[in-house]
């Protein structure tokens, strides 16, 4: 049987051939690297409902935003995750050491003191939230957000954003 001039058995080579192609190419692409992913959960609005800026290796990699979550692919080896806001005292900081192949999931949130100390500040205004904010760096010094190590259904209906 022949299709446009060729053999069954040269069409079914270029498809196996074709195929094999383009596998290689998104292996090329894939392999070795490493994935991070950043997420946050919906959550409520107000002043913190604004995206956050995250980064992995002082590169930026989105602004996650509540329901949303950003990727890096890494080099595997250790790697800083890392958030720092203008108007949030401290620079908040994870280690993480991720494998060929691996992806790693992250929650980035507020750390529980942080929460406590920021409770109530924006019923009082910019000056509310100043108080709130250098309560909140002297109850963290090291930044008032944390990464928290997840499973990976956890981006399960989330939004992709960032890079």
């Amino acid at each position: 049987m022949e299709i446009f001039g060729y053999s069954r058995r040269v069409l079914v080579a270029l498809v196996l051939v074709s195929g094999a192609v383009v596998a290689t190419a998104a292996q090329a692409q894939t392999s070795g690297k490493a994935r991070i992913v950043v997420f946050r959960p919906d959550s409520p609005g107000g002043a913190l409902g604004r995206g956050w800026p995250v980064k992995v290796d002082g590169q930026d990699i989105g602004s996650v935003q509540a329901g949303s979550y950003a990727v890096a692919e890494r080099a595997p080896g250790p790697h800083t995750l890392s958030l720092e806001m203008f108007d949030f005292p401290g620079v908040s900081k994870h280690s993480v050491s991720v494998a060929a192949g691996q992806t790693a999931y992250f929650q980035v949130r507020l750390k529980p003191k942080s929460q406590q100390s920021l409770q109530g500040a924006t019923s009082f205004g910019v000056i509310g939230w100043a108080v709130g904010s250098s309560n909140a760096a002297k109850a963290e010094p090291n930044g008032l957000f944390e990464f928290v190590p997840a499973a990976a259904g956890a981006i399960s209906g989330l939004r992709k954003t960032g890079n």
